[in-house]
């Protein structure tokens, strides 16, 4: 059988638990702030339109959307 804790020991015992637990929370929550935050780049895009498309592309990809708008 286990031996019965004292009021002291488990009193003593708790406020350290809460304590860790307390700063614990603080710090895991910190490391966290605004990870997940988008974080947008100034685009260059530009548009080619057909009859049923409209072509979102960089400057240097017009080849390869004509061919396809072509296709299309």
């Amino acid at each position: 059988m286990m031996p019965r804790l004292s009021f002291r020991t488990a009193a003593i015992s708790f406020c350290i638990a809460t304590i860790g637990l307390l700063f614990g929370v603080d710090a895991a929550t910190a490391q966290y702030f605004g990870r997940n935050k988008v974080q947008y780049d100034d685009f260059e895009f530009r548009q080619f339109n057909t009859d049923h498309f409209e072509f979102y592309y960089y400057p240097e990809e017009k080849q390869a959307v004509s061919d396809a708008a072509r296709m299309a």
